[in-house]
């Protein structure tokens, strides 16, 4: 289906992830909400049904697996959990086969994961819809094709006596870690107690994705068996040059996953199987890949400075002896190396305090915090306590003029703006944000501490003076603490 404009430039649902600034999984409910309100609506076309049907199914899935990442679950038959506890099973299998038993030589195989940002899984999902429509696939579909939102990655440190044998015998170790790896999960051997089901690269949907891989015209070194289910971007590197072996797999315990029951106004799924994404390449492959010229922040311009581009981080915890998915601020430090906060001022625009984003989702509870993203609700700061109340009163500014979407430069980039070399204005375009971060300080350079400002909130002294003008005498209740200074005003 052409048509000039693409669906989300044209519907009343904004899928851009701006004017938002809280906990990622607040943003995808947002979303979510937006689309629902969207499609009660009877007169809405059939067309746009099913493209925000599949939408809202996707982000219903990705959300799935990023609310478990929210914290560290050790109990309930979420994917994400099933998940860390295979990969614990991949990594013994592993590591018992490959790893020496000498504490002083560096393990051959180690294993991490994550999980897509908001932004990179709604962009995902925005061009599986348009290659879709492309396509005249049915929509209904669409959930099949979404397997990457979660990926564990297996990097092969090759030993020293293989690295004296060459790139050759390297790649033989890369490609004998992948082999067993699918034998252990009865990729030959259905009798095998994990059987996952490892999903053709060649799919209906997708049938010409095997043959463009192999146009190069190099050798494919794989098994024949193998190759219909491996992504070999090691035989066929990507044109930027990445290099790794990627295997989609939908395992045993996805059909244990509970589902969601979606509201009659929204055209149903045929199925949901949550799959996740191996990757599987050398060390030198993997630092290429996260630091050199063909990582993802190089070729994919989208989101650099985007929040809501940290991805959340799964990782070996050591002393538990388990894999466990980091925290938002686990994952902001991974990220970012810092944790990002908000700034708040008061409806006349002084700022009173900075907040981390831990606070403001620890403060607030789920429900409050949708109140106050959406102007229905007010928060009160009270120096002389130290903590904020939530009130019933609807906040008077404007959502989109308070919240600001915040984006993170760089030393670089920031001696570049300093020098005039290159504009504020073209650092939001490429950030897709609205508006600035950036506090000028009094040399008017631009400070490396990120700044953002996100939502006004009213002091006591404030209130009094609304409750007056209001003839209102309501009590104030509710109020939480927080570790604030006193001198914050």
């Amino acid at each position: 289906m052409q048509t000039d404009k693409r669906f989300w430039e044209t519907s009343e649902v904004d899928l851009n992830l701006r004017h938002y600034s809280g906990h990622p999984s607040d943003a995808i409910k947002l979303v979510k909400r937006s689309i629902e309100k969207y499609l009660r609506k009877p007169d809405v076309p059939l067309k746009d049904r099913e493209v925000y049907s599949a939408m809202y199914h996707a982000l219903d899935y990705y959300k799935s697996i990023l609310y478990s990442s929210a914290s560290d679950f050790s109990t309930g038959p979420t994917f994400l959990n099933h998940s860390l506890i295979n990969m614990k099973k991949d990594y013994d299998f592993l590591s018992k086969k490959y790893n020496s038993n000498d504490p002083t030589e560096l393990p051959v195989i180690t294993m991490s994961g994550r999980i897509k940002s908001p932004i990179s899984a709604v962009e995902k999902i925005k061009d599986k819809i348009e290659e879709y429509l492309e396509k005249g696939t049915d929509l209904k579909y669409l959930n099949e094709s979404l397997r990457d939102f979660m990926g564990v990655r297996i990097i092969v440190n090759p030993p020293q006596d293989v690295q004296n044998l060459g790139k050759s015998a390297e790649l033989k170790l890369l490609q004998n870690v992948l082999e067993d790896l699918l034998q252990f999960h009865g990729v030959q051997d259905k009798t095998v107690e994990d059987v996952y089901k490892f999903i053709p690269i060649n799919t209906k949907n997708n049938p010409d994705k095997l043959e463009r891989m192999q146009q190069d015209g190099n050798p494919d070194f794989l098994p024949n068996y193998l190759i219909p289910i491996v992504k070999n971007y090691v035989d066929h590197p990507k044109k930027s040059g990445y290099s790794s072996y990627h295997i989609c797999a939908t395992p045993e315990y996805s059909s244990e996953v509970k589902r969601a029951i979606y509201p009659h106004y929204i055209i149903p799924p045929v199925k949901t199987e949550y799959s996740f994404e191996y990757q599987i390449r050398t060390r030198k492959m993997d630092e290429e890949a996260e630091h050199g010229t063909y990582c993802h922040d190089y070729y994919k311009k989208l989101g650099n400075y985007h929040r809501l581009s940290i991805p959340f981080y799964i990782e070996l915890n050591k002393e538990q002896n388990r894999f466990k998915s980091l925290n938002l601020e686990e994952s902001c430090q991974k990220h970012f190396g810092y944790v990002p906060f908000l700034r708040i001022y008061n409806p006349i625009g002084e700022y009173l305090k900075d907040i981390s984003l831990i606070d403001f989702r620890d403060l607030f509870t789920s429900s409050e915090r949708d109140a106050i993203i959406d102007g229905k609700k007010r928060i009160y700061y009270y120096p002389e306590y130290g903590g904020f109340e939530v009130s019933n009163e609807p906040n008077q500014l404007m959502v989109a003029d308070n919240f600001i979407t915040p984006i993170f430069l760089t030393q670089d980039d920031i001696d570049k703006l300093n020098h005039s070399e290159i504009s504020y204005e073209s650092l939001l375009e490429d950030s897709h944000a609205t508006d600035s971060i950036l506090i000028t300080g009094e040399n008017s350079e631009y400070t490396l501490k990120p700044q953002v400002e996100v939502y006004f909130v009213e002091t006591s002294e404030d209130r009094e003076k609304s409750a007056k003008e209001h003839q209102d005498d309501t009590e104030h209740t509710n109020l939480i603490p927080v570790d604030l200074d006193e001198d914050a005003r």
